[in-house]
């Protein structure tokens, strides 16, 4: 993703998107299969489910150059990262097995590393086409 223009890292975001979300939904649905399934877990789900219809948005609003479906994608690849960080902070306080708290850490950094890079590539290609400066 180093090589290329902003369009196309934004285009891979949007891709590696769509198979990301779904290997964590069926790696999370295999993991907490034994454990009691609570509110967060099915609020997770939802928010995860939400990030694949907004980046096929995001795949359009690259094909057509149409700088609101990128900024969509970037507010609401935001507002889900916020989110999901609060969850996976909660989530986090309230482990006790030293197993299960490596687990959710190595979940909370993948989290922040998928969302930083969800933000920042497509916000460059918004930039380009919007004709604003990035910094």
């Amino acid at each position: 993703m180093v090589c290329g223009d902003a369009r196309t890292r934004a285009a891979a975001v949007g891709v590696f998107a769509i198979i990301f979300v779904i290997v964590l939904l069926l790696l999370s649905a295999f993991y907490t299969g034994e454990i009691e399934r609570d509110w967060a877990y099915y609020l997770q789900a939802v928010l995860w489910f939400l990030i694949v219809p907004t980046a096929v948005a995001l795949l359009i609003g690259l094909y057509y150059e149409n700088s609101f479906i990128v900024m969509v994608w970037l507010i609401v690849a935001s507002v889900i990262g916020v989110i999901l960080t609060i969850l996976h902070i909660i989530a986090l306080t309230q482990l006790i097995d030293d197993k299960d708290i490596i687990i959710n850490s190595i979940f909370f950094i993948i989290h922040i590393v998928f969302f930083a890079c969800c933000v920042w590539f497509p916000y460059k290609f918004y930039s380009t086409i919007s004709d604003s400066d990035p910094y």
